[in-house]
């Protein structure tokens, strides 16, 4: 009997083989940047707590009338809790770009593709109340 599913230049077995292992390494490769994504969603929220309370607190101390050298402080200590957090939020991205990069590396190119893989890409949306 004569193979028909693979082409002329794969037989199936090696198709079978090639798109199981891209498979895995996508599958694999998504629950890694799931994680990455979680953990982002996680310090964005965390950032919009941040810069709600420093609303909070400066407002506080306006009307209170403090000093400015006290609203200086606030502004400035705000401003280091921002940075850290989109530091942080800027270094998962990356992460999940290296991810990226390695997944593309590994990834098996069928002998029609003349090489070229892409891989899939999802993108999960958090949505912020």
């Amino acid at each position: 009997m004569k193979n028909t599913a693979a082409t002329s230049e794969e037989p199936l077995k090696e198709a079978v083989v090639r798109k199981s292992v891209n498979s895995w390494l996508t599958t694999k490769s998504f629950c890694r940047k799931s994680d990455r994504n979680l953990r982002i969603a996680v310090k964005q929220a965390q950032l919009y707590r941040a810069k709600s309370s420093f609303g909070v607190e400066y407002m506080g101390k306006m009307e209170s009338g403090s000093p400015d050298n006290d609203l200086d402080e606030c502004v400035q200590s705000s401003r280091d809790k921002v940075g850290v957090l989109n530091d942080k939020i800027q270094s998962l991205q990356e992460d999940k770009q290296r991810i990226d990069e390695k997944l593309r590396s590994k990834l098996r190119a069928s002998p029609n593709s003349e090489g070229v893989v892409e891989a899939p890409s999802v993108q999960i949306v958090v949505a912020q109340n």
